[in-house]
């Protein structure tokens, strides 16, 4: 079995990058298959840089199972929560009553239908010259 770059990368905990730039300096060998992605033996990675701990991994699973320790916190912040999902649907809302109290949009008119008064004034030292000119 051989990793990939991005592979590589979550095995050590290092970036993708830096996994590339010891390939490219030679401090470690890989091979690019037929799609032009490198693959890195295992042992020659964990040569220069030592796996990740799947300890760490159970550790954030443990946290995020504990309860909240404070009770009276968490209440509170959902109230916080349902008191700002009301306000953003008060938001929508007055959004959508205003939108429909706005005149629909203009659309310009073409260059075609101006008359000579209408026209936009020449601008720029193009404009100017033709404007002499005529």
């Amino acid at each position: 079995m051989t990793y990939t770059l991005g592979q590589a990368a979550k095995a050590t905990g290092k970036n993708k990058a830096t996994i590339f730039q010891a390939i490219k300096s030679g401090r470690i060998s890989a091979a690019k298959d037929d799609f032009g992605r490198y693959m890195i033996d295992p042992a020659e990675l964990h040569r220069l840089y030592s796996p990740v701990s799947n300890n760490v991994e159970v550790e954030v699973a443990t946290i995020r199972e504990q309860p909240p320790e404070n009770g009276k916190e968490t209440d509170f912040l959902r109230e916080k929560i349902e008191l700002l999902e009301r306000l953003i649907s008060q938001m929508q809302s007055e959004n959508d009553t205003l939108k429909r109290m706005l005149p629909p949009p203009q659309t310009a008119l073409p260059a075609a239908q101006f008359s000579e008064a209408q026209k936009p004034a020449n601008r720029g030292i193009f404009g100017w010259l033709r404007g002499r000119a005529a």
